[in-house]
């Protein structure tokens, strides 16, 4: 006979739910937009990886480095394989630690699995955290958990495929700089603190357009000035994650006190 699964968490908040998987209200969380199967944000966000990576850029800018995240919530269309996210390429390890569960956040369905992150980073370091996985679309779901109380730690926009090898379209773009994205588009409708991309789209013209070449402190904002966010440019984290031909994938600051270019 099958195990009995668990019963399904439901939760009226992310801070109710964080509560309840006793990591405290207001605990870091990261979320991923269209997050596909991208395993780097577990190994990419740790403490150690986040100082090797981003230590000098942070330091130059003056700023404190990211909290890492003990929550990840991915938000894709397609629900992945049931071995996800187990990877193993030497150098990161990523398992299962558990049962998978159901979860209900303020009426939104998804799926709660313990992650075992082992990284070498140059010593090997682990991290036990929990992944909460949506399907459906970014603009659908990632306002009903804003409007649950999510504000993410970081907001991870690599894989939203609006670069013409997804199914994303610049229109949609999870990392679009202006006004129309506010509430739907830009990090899937949340506030993060920090994001994490290698591409930004801003409307120039009256189209869409999509940059993937950065400078490290530099200030990225849209053209339209009522439009509340700049990104400050802090560090490469990694030439070999993001779309080919792009600058690779960076890590930004989100300034909420600014609106339009610097």
């Amino acid at each position: 006979m099958r195990p009995t699964p668990p019963p399904a968490l439901v939760t009226a908040s992310i801070d109710d739910l964080l509560d309840q998987l006793d990591l405290g209200a207001g605990a870091p969380v990261a979320l991923y937009g269209s997050a596909a199967s991208d395993t780097r944000p577990f190994t990419f966000l740790t403490p150690a990886a986040l100082a090797l990576r981003a230590g000098d850029g942070l330091a130059a800018l003056k700023l404190p480095p990211p909290a890492s995240p003990v929550l990840h919530v991915r938000i894709d269309r397609r629900p992945r394989r049931p071995s996800f996210p187990q990877f193993d390429d030497g150098d990161s390890r990523i398992s299962i630690a558990g049962r998978r569960r159901r979860v209900m956040v303020a009426g939104v369905e998804g799926r709660l699995t313990p992650v075992r992150v082992e990284t070498h980073t140059p010593e090997w370091q682990i991290a036990n955290l929990l992944m909460l996985e949506f399907v459906g679309a970014n603009e659908e779901i990632g306002p009903r958990l804003a409007a649950a109380g999510l504000r993410p730690e970081v907001f991870v926009g690599v894989t939203d495929g609006c670069g013409g090898f997804g199914g994303n379209t610049p229109e949609f773009c999870v990392s679009r700089l202006d006004v129309p994205s506010l509430d739907r588009n830009f990090a899937a409708g949340t506030r993060p603190k920090w994001v994490i991309t290698d591409h930004l789209c801003v409307t120039e013209g009256g189209r869409v357009t999509s940059h993937h070449s950065f400078a490290a402190g530099a200030r990225y904002g849209p053209l339209d000035r009522g439009f509340p966010v700049s990104l400050r440019a802090v560090s490469r984290l990694s030439t070999a994650w993001g779309i080919y031909g792009s600058d690779g994938t960076w890590l930004f600051h989100c300034d909420y006190d600014i609106g339009g270019i610097r």
